[in-house]
């Protein structure tokens, strides 16, 4: 209580901080919240400016592989419901249909494969340098990648899963009202 958490707001890092204080029946008030963008957030953490980060794999796997972090909690230890997801407009969805249900089908094949070989999907372009991951990090992003889902259609039970999402973003007041989730999703599996 009483410290400094940086989270984007209104997004994964905000909804892990709001879960982890619910979990353990902490007033949301008794944390500062610091809004950055996450590709803003590593500088700010690494100079002392905030206690924590609230975030995903994505940024995370850097700052721990370099053993300047340890992770305090993962999604599944606050009960975490939180999900990666494919959008598109409206518009280019009702006229490319095909279009959509082949990027489907690609990701859904290339998923499934990245998850049963996770290491074949780093370093793609480069083994060295700055972009390159390597180490600890490595470890960290290879095991992440093993234990993560795939990109499979929407079914019921998780759309019940993102309506008590909705629900806990409105109750947290991060969004004025519950979303009615439902109403914004395509069944990739109609898609012709």
């Amino acid at each position: 209580m009483g410290k400094k958490v940086a989270v984007n707001q209104g997004g994964t890092g905000e909804y892990l901080l709001l879960k982890a204080l619910a979990k353990e029946k902490i007033p949301a008030d008794k944390v500062e919240r610091v809004y950055l963008r996450p590709d803003q957030t590593a500088a700010v953490f690494n100079a002392g400016q905030v206690d924590a980060w609230a975030v995903w794999a994505t940024y995370a796997v850097a700052e721990i592989g370099s053993g300047k972090a340890h992770f305090l909690a993962d999604g599944e230890a606050i009960g975490s419901d939180n999900y990666s997801l494919n959008a598109v407009r409206t518009g280019f969805a009702e006229k490319h249909p095909a279009v959509l249900k082949a990027l489907y089908d690609y990701l859904h094949t290339a998923s499934v494969k990245e998850k049963k070989d996770p290491a074949a999907y780093l370093n793609v372009f480069t083994d060295v340098g700055p972009t390159a991951v390597t180490g600890k990090a490595k470890e960290v992003q290879t095991e992440i990648t093993a234990q993560s889902g795939t990109v499979d259609p929407i079914g019921p039970e998780d759309i019940a899963r993102f309506e008590s999402v909705a629900a806990f973003y409105a109750e947290q007041k991060v969004t004025k009202e519950k979303v009615d989730v439902a109403a914004h999703l395509l069944d990739v599996e109609k898609l012709t």
